[in-house]
């Protein structure tokens, strides 16, 4: 009986989708980066910061005290590596731009004409995709201060099995490259 639970509750983690939160929030007067990855929208997985690093690359900072640098040339280089994004469905998109400025308050107006003119499209076209489910946005135009600072939230849906299967391909491709000869075993 316990068996049967055992298989029921792992069918159904596997084919039901699960929802992965990503929140990113951009401060320009800081130059810092902020995320936070939650499943199910409440249970945090991990969170942290990055920020550019002596123009070399973008650290991010894990703990308090450790930190990982991403050149930019690896970053370019990187490109189609991620074939596990082809299991994630974007479900729901929501973002905050915040501008101002105390010098030329027509530049912040210029630029938030531009950011909804942008969203606008973006929106259109996730639609027409009807890959999005719910676009958000909002626009906050700040007087007589400097500001520039962007939240933006993604809700990606995504299937336990589809990313196993994932798994399971690289861990095969690594296998069948090891045995064409491109990784030769110690002694010969």
């Amino acid at each position: 009986m316990i068996a049967i639970i055992c298989v029921l509750f792992t069918a159904a983690v596997l084919l039901f989708p699960i929802f992965l939160n990503i929140i990113i929030f951009f401060d320009a007067g800081q130059k810092k980066c902020y995320f936070a990855l939650y499943l199910l929208r409440f249970i945090k997985i991990y969170g942290g910061y990055a920020e550019l690093y002596k123009k070399r690359g973008i650290a991010i900072h894990l703990t308090g005290k450790k930190a990982v640098l991403l050149p930019f040339s690896e970053i370019i280089n990187s490109g189609k590596k991620f074939e596990v994004t082809k299991g994630f469905i974007l479900y729901g998109f929501s973002h905050v731009f915040e501008f101002g400025s105390a010098e030329n308050p027509g530049r912040s107006l210029m630029i938030c004409a531009l950011m909804r003119t942008a969203t606008c499209f973006g929106a259109a076209y996730l639609k027409r995709k009807n890959s999005c489910a719910s676009f958000k946005g909002d626009i906050l135009l700040y007087q007589n201060t400097d500001c520039c600072k962007i939240c933006v939230r993604l809700i990606l849906l995504f299937n336990p099995a589809l990313l196993l299967s994932a798994a399971v391909k690289l861990v095969l491709t690594k296998i069948t490259e090891g045995q064409n000869g491109k990784i030769s075993p110690k002694g010969q």
